[in-house]
């Protein structure tokens, strides 16, 4: 496919076969936009697969095309600062010098200041992981609709990925299908978060200081977002949040349980009816209701999904969830009540009558109360001491288990908010050591140190060097009974079979957060496999 490029003229396109910034080899074009196109290339340093985004217009674009070129540039400082696994990594940024120094007429629609940024430094590239597994939105159009139990993990991953996101300051402002990708690995497949380009950052950073410095105007509020995936306050160009996100994230996820959009009919910023879109939005809780009736038809569905959804799609920043970690909980506590048939607040949603009057159907703090009591009789229902799947991942209580086979004895692991230790599983001495690879060590009683070594079940947390906690975890040494290793999580029984892995540990770090057990004699763990669709 043939990319127009900037004012006819060839700057910003590279050719295949080109060596950009002298290390990545294009192989060939993957995609193209209003402003990039991105080249699977092949990193001749180290060998391996890479994407390079390029910074180019089409000839049809006509925005502020300076700001387009500073909110490029912003992107590539936001995934620098963003660690977790779900968020796409970036390996380089640089310039492609000679496509803007040998194209001079290639200028001649440009403003001053864009001029000058490229003619000093070149054309701006991007280099990040490949990712093979396409996008969420061709996942839905390849497969249709997603059950609850495919859609959940995908969810998790992302409120995961935002957080880490929001602590740093960074708002993603257009979550959509499209900016979804994933890695295949074996059967697995990755949750990735790409396209940080119309990121909001804390406007104290100093890169982004520095841009506002050097380029007062900026697009208008409308100009840089999705409509189909955007909150009213973004249709109208007010403030952005947090809850922003917590929006868009919650219309995708109810894409992938029906196939469709929440507001299909706000498909363009150029021909958005405003008025529509937003009676649209007002009317979210009735649109909810039909989406999570069709969503029955794919698969079973917790009925407290209904007063979550309504409150992450609030028309009010004000009234939904503030943070993503809110939301996710909020989806935990309605994965833990039984799934039941259509009926309950499913077919009350869909009155005519309660549409007319506009009323809501439940309360809905009552509808949380009953999945927190459903889910406590749920987890006692696992106290019957079932042995745990012996699969790489699940869910477990309220917990995303990771059982992780290292014959080495060595183990890294992500906790809350980005935190990662690492567990050494020393048998000769019957005992373990814990590293903080993003802090210190802390156990009470003790001075923080990079490295603990623990012969007992313990608690412990990871600090930075001023004392502020970024998580807290326990250790937990596996019992032994007749036929199973056995842990104690929150009172209930987590069970192993004896003739999967020998002497398991493991790391907890708490409810709504990662859970690992990690072995060192044993079977290879069993990958997650992904339900053929039909």
């Amino acid at each position: 496919m043939a990319w127009p490029t900037l004012g006819g003229c060839g700057m910003g396109a590279v050719k295949l076969g080109e060596l950009v910034m002298r290390r990545y080899r294009v192989q060939r074009e993957l995609a193209a936009g209003g402003a990039s196109v991105v080249y699977l290339a092949h990193d001749e340093r180290l060998a391996r697969p890479v994407c390079i985004k390029v910074f180019a217009f089409s000839d049809g674009v006509t925005a502020d095309r300076g700001a387009v070129y500073d909110h490029f540039v912003q992107e590539a400082f936001a995934l620098s600062r963003l660690t977790h696994p779900s968020t796409l990594r970036i390996y380089d940024f640089g310039h492609v010098e000679d496509a803007a120094r040998n194209a001079p007429a290639a200028f001649n629609d440009l403003d001053g200041a864009l001029e000058m940024a490229m003619r000093e430094a070149g054309t701006p590239v991007q280099v990040y992981e490949y990712v093979n597994g396409g996008t969420l939105s061709q996942l839905v159009r390849e497969h249709g609709a997603l059950t609850w139990s495919e859609v959940w993990p995908i969810v998790e991953s992302l409120c995961g990925a935002l957080a880490e996101a929001h602590s740093l300051g960074i708002i993603h402002r257009d979550i959509k299908p499209q900016n979804i990708l994933f890695t295949q690995n074996a059967l697995t497949l990755q949750v990735k978060l790409a396209d940080f380009g119309i990121a909001k950052w804390d406007t104290s950073d100093a890169v982004v200081a520095m841009q506002a410095q050097r380029r007062a105007r900026t697009l208008g509020p409308r100009a840089m977002y999705s409509p189909t995936w955007a909150p009213p306050e973004q249709l109208e160009g007010r403030a952005t949040s947090a809850a922003t996100d917590v929006y868009s994230l919650a219309a995708v996820a109810l894409f992938l349980l029906t196939g469709e959009a929440l507001f299909a009919g706000d498909t363009s910023d150029a021909s958005l009816d405003l008025a529509a879109a937003l009676l649209r939005r007002k009317s979210a809780r009735t649109l909810i209701g039909d989406a999570l009736l069709r969503a029955r038809d794919i698969g079973p569905l917790p009925d407290t999904l209904w007063p979550v959804f309504c409150k992450a799609l609030a028309y009010a920043p004000a009234e939904r969830y503030q943070s993503v970690v809110d939301f996710s909980l909020g989806l935990r506590i309605a994965n833990g009540a039984p799934l039941e048939p259509l009926g309950g607040v499913f077919a009350r949603a869909s009155s005519p009558v309660l549409r007319a009057k506009g009323t809501a159907v439940s309360d809905e703090q009552t509808l949380i109360v009953r999945a927190e009591q459903s889910q406590q009789a749920a987890q006692q229902a696992a106290a019957a001491a079932r042995p745990v799947p012996f699969v790489a991942q699940q869910r477990w209580l309220n917990r995303q288990l990771s059982i992780v086979y290292a014959p080495n004895g060595n183990a890294d692991m992500l906790g809350p908010v980005g935190a990662t230790v690492s567990l050494s599983i020393l048998r000769a001495t019957n005992s373990y050591c814990i590293t903080a690879t993003t802090g210190l060590v802390e156990v009470a009683g003790l001075p923080p140190a990079r490295v603990m070594q623990f012969y007992a079940n313990a608690e412990f947390a990871v600090v930075d060097a001023a004392g502020t906690v970024s998580c807290r975890a326990k250790l937990l040494i596996s019992e032994e009974t007749d036929k199973h290793y056995r842990f104690v999580v929150d009172g209930l029984p987590c069970l192993f079979e004896k003739s999967d892995c020998v002497d398991p540990v493991c790391i907890d770090f708490g409810a709504g957060a990662a859970m690992y057990v990690v072995y060192c004699l044993g079977r290879a763990v069993q990958p997650v496999r992904r339900p053929t669709q039909a």
